[in-house]
């Protein structure tokens, strides 16, 4: 009889199987031309009032796709069953990288777009108090790129009331008193360029899609001053959140991540806006928080993100936590408006 680990290593695809599945599906890949690539917007800083302290956002964003290959689905649904061993992350990642080589984005067809609603509950922080802010946005992707992109967004009721609940409860008054609040706001973006900020992240096109070549890319060209592994794996997870990244680039990403030290399975379990994934996490500024991933791995989708806070501070006790969701489909049309001009980001 099979025991547990060795249930589990049948369950996923070995060194030469994968290698021999991604030669063979790549031709697939490239054959086909893919949907417009799903938006997702770039790391902002949280500041919607002067008198708050920043704490950095992060959207996250997901790659649509369909039906995996029966066996794919059912190497995902396996993979935590009672009689199998927990898996590692890089067992989880080599998982979500075979299902999105052999999947395909949402078809677009002429006049229509690729809309992809997040929503996203941040921890905005004043002195001594702080509250979950809640935002929804949406973009709308048209069949033809080089035309007009849509985006959407909208403030919601605040959340979780922290520390001294009187003064959030009076941010939240003040801010929710700003004529418009609440209301949806529309903008407009040649080609997917809304303020000088290019949506579609066409730097992604001079990534390499060999894992190894990416992670040397992704070490070697860092978009911050975190320690090496800490930055690598933040960098990756940014990409990924843009919804933007070509299927085989997407796929290399993921092997990339199980490569990079500290990256483990935080719950094998994780429920977001009703969809069950398992969250793959690193902690990061000195262990106090840990930023996850939460991956389907029977189709290779994310689901979404989420922060976690780690341990107390302040008034924010441990566990609370920040989360992005998303959800894609396909859209027959786009808000007509009216258009706002939206603010250069920076």
């Amino acid at each position: 009889m099979n025991t547990p680990t060795e249930l589990r290593s049948n369950l996923l695809p070995d060194d030469e199987a994968f290698t021999r599945m991604k030669r063979d599906l790549f031709e697939r890949i490239d054959a086909d031309e893919l949907a417009p690539p799903i938006r997702h917007a770039a790391p902002l800083t949280y500041t919607h009032h002067p008198a708050k302290k920043t704490i950095r956002r992060r959207w996250a964003g997901a790659m649509a796709v369909a039906a995996a290959a029966i066996t794919v689905a059912l190497l995902g649904a396996n993979l935590f069953s009672p009689n199998v061993a927990p898996a590692t992350a890089a067992e989880v990642l080599r998982s979500a990288a075979a299902a999105t080589i052999i999947t395909a984005d949402p078809v677009v067809g002429p006049g229509q777009y690729l809309m992809t609603q997040r929503t996203e509950g941040a921890l905005g922080l004043g002195e001594d108090f702080g509250y979950v802010d809640n935002r929804r946005s949406a973009l709308y992707i048209p069949y033809d790129r080089s035309s007009t992109w849509i985006e959407e967004t909208q403030w919601l009721p605040a959340g979780e009331i922290f520390g001294d609940s009187t003064k959030a409860q009076a941010e939240i008054d003040s801010f929710g008193s700003t004529p418009g609040h609440g209301d949806a706001k529309y903008f407009e973006g040649p080609a997917g360029i809304f303020a000088g900020y290019d949506e579609s992240h066409p730097e992604l096109a001079s990534m390499p899609t060999d894992p190894t070549e990416l992670l040397d890319f992704v070490y070697t060209n860092p978009a911050g001053g975190n320690p090496p592994d800490e930055q690598a794996f933040q960098d990756i997870c940014d990409h990924l959140s843009t919804g933007v990244v070509p299927a085989k680039l997407r796929a290399a990403m993921y092997e990339a991540l199980a490569e990079i030290p500290g990256v483990y399975v935080a719950e094998d379990q994780a429920t977001l806006d009703g969809r069950t994934g398992v969250a793959i996490g690193r902690k990061l500024h000195a262990d106090s928080y840990s930023y996850q991933l939460i991956i389907d791995p029977a189709t290779g989708l994310i689901i979404g993100t989420r922060t976690v806070q780690l341990a107390e501070g302040d008034f924010i006790p441990a566990g609370i936590t920040g989360t992005v969701t998303l959800e894609t489909t396909v859209v027959d049309q786009a808000p007509t408006g009216p258009f706002t001009v939206r603010p250069p980001q920076g």
